[in-house]
């Protein structure tokens, strides 16, 4: 859709239904009350519905081969979506630094995803999974897309993670699914918290990446300020 020109602002659509002004004329705040926020979190999922998750959920829910043969894209999906949330979780332009920590970020602040995954796997999901799809259409050494699996992640080499990872792609999915769900509940009911100080015995580098309510509101108005001001 194209931009339409109103005074001297240049308007936009930010997701199918709704356009910049819809976004910032809300004039959300950390403070905002419950009904600015659910205003704000409708835009955002249609945004990330709407370009994204529905036509996976098309896919994956035919009954032909179409459905059959999707694991690689779903997963290159959800890596677009996963990294996408990471930005929405510290309120960056972009990913910058350790794009394993972006994955990691999200992996640790989700109820579905944190006792699925370890720090190690997560750099080989990373490099494996959505740099290889990204760069060669393809997973790297012995990773695999399957379904029907025990677990959701399952090593290769029991011993030797760096052997690859079998992901199961309808469990990831479905986690994934829940993560997005559980981040705008917490938005919209920030008494639904994460401890900042939550143990997790697997990796030190966890407890500086678990992220507050009051964080993830501040960081969502700094990025949705953003893809409102400046998208093209």
């Amino acid at each position: 859709m194209g931009s339409k020109t109103t005074n001297t602002t240049t308007d936009f659509y930010i997701s199918p239904r709704y356009k910049a002004s819809d976004y910032l004329s809300i004039q959300l705040t950390e403070n905002s009350n419950r009904e600015d926020w659910e205003k704000a979190i409708n835009i955002f999922k249609d945004r990330i519905n709407g370009r994204f998750l529905k036509y996976l959920e098309i896919i994956i829910n035919q009954d032909t081969s179409l459905s059959e043969f999707c694991g690689f894209i779903v997963i290159a999906i959800d890596c677009l979506v996963i990294e996408t949330l990471s930005q929405f979780f510290t309120g960056q332009k972009q990913t910058k630094g350790d794009h394993t920590d972006a994955f990691w970020r999200v992996f640790v602040n989700s109820d579905s995803f944190k006792n699925e995954i370890n720090y190690d796997q997560t750099k080989v999901f990373y490099d494996h999974f959505r740099c290889g799809l990204l760069h060669q259409a393809q997973t790297k050494k012995l990773s695999r897309i399957k379904i029907s699996r025990p677990r959701m992640i399952e090593q290769v080499d029991s011993i030797n993670v760096n052997g690859g990872l079998i992901v199961d792609r309808e469990k990831f999915h479905t986690s994934l699914i829940s993560t997005f769900e559980q981040y705008c509940n917490r938005l919209i009911s920030p008494s639904l918290t994460v401890n900042p100080k939550e143990h997790h015995t697997r990796v030190k580098i966890q407890n500086s990446l678990i992220i507050t309510d009051v964080d993830l509101r501040k960081n969502f108005i700094k990025k949705m300020e953003y893809i409102a001001r400046n998208e093209a």
